[in-house]
């Protein structure tokens, strides 16, 4: 196993090399190694004798995941969300109005993902600050970080992971449920206790969607303890910012462009926060 290292791109044997992961870390004394999922916002560990390395392979898929690899469908999505919806033109305008984007603040622990994601937001016109920040880290910063950047969505996701055997209805269960469900419970009882007034959008991959959504959360992931796309929480995002701010979006609507759809991301309906100006 001298091929495996902290940055390395591998596969699990045990799972059939279904999932591309990055070793995060390797505890050398138990021989396991802590993966994240590229591609999807999934934590995992494994033996080390179970990984197979992916070598040049895995970092053509690195550097062009996802707006190389997955780009037309991605771009399309996001293109899609970031159009405007509103209930009707008022009768005396001739023209499009102009409009203004609703804020997002997205707080994310994989610097990454990260990345991707504010890139997708600068194409969809949305306004954004991005955080990289590790998931326990969340709830002792984010109201510091909210008050600062005072958006209209706050976005919370990273990693996570419901591993095999464990209680799924236990939120001890979970590898960083308990982490934003905490996040999101400080930003809605000291910042905004109102759902139209911050939306906020958490999770990750098989996160304990119920206990995310009763802190609070507009939208979570993951109603079936699916995986969830490295961009579907942000396609939530671009949906609400792009949507008026008189019309109120169902959870199918605001899950739309998605690629795990309601099995990995699920809510409340909401109220958009794009706004018409002169």
């Amino acid at each position: 196993m001298r091929d495996i290292r902290v940055g390395s791109l591998v596969r699990r044997r045990s799972h059939g090399g279904d999932i591309l992961f990055r070793v995060t870390h390797v505890f050398h004394d138990s021989g396991i190694a802590l993966l994240r999922a590229v591609g999807v916002r999934l934590l995992a560990d494994a033996p080390l004798d179970d990984l197979i390395p992916e070598g040049e392979h895995g970092e053509e898929l690195q550097r062009g995941f996802p707006f190389r690899r997955e780009g037309r469908p991605l771009l399309q999505a996001v293109s899609q969300s970031a159009r405007p919806v509103w209930e009707k033109i008022p009768p005396w305008s001739s023209k499009t109005p102009e409009t203004q984007a609703g804020k997002v603040l997205h707080v994310d622990g994989d610097p990454y993902y990260l990345e991707l994601s504010l890139a997708a937001y600068r194409r969809a016109g949305v306004p954004a600050v991005g955080v990289s920040l590790q998931e326990p880290l969340m709830p002792r910063h984010i109201l510091a970080l909210l008050e600062k950047a005072q958006p209209d969505i706050l976005v919370l996701t990273g990693h996570d992971a419901l591993p095999s055997g464990r209680d799924p209805d236990r939120l001890e269960s979970y590898r960083h449920s308990r982490f934003f469900v905490e996040a999101v419970r400080r930003a809605r009882t000291a910042f905004e206790p109102h759902k139209d007034g911050l939306l906020i959008v958490a999770g990750a991959c098989q996160s304990h969607y119920e206990e995310i959504l009763a802190a609070g959360a507009n939208y979570a992931s993951s109603p079936k303890r699916v995986n969830i796309h490295a961009l579907d929480p942000t396609l939530v995002a671009v949906r609400l910012a792009r949507t008026s701010v008189s019309v109120y979006l169902s959870p199918e609507e605001a899950i739309l462009e998605t690629k795990s759809g309601l099995s990995g991301i699920g809510g409340i309906e909401s109220r958009g926060t794009l706004r018409r100006r002169t």
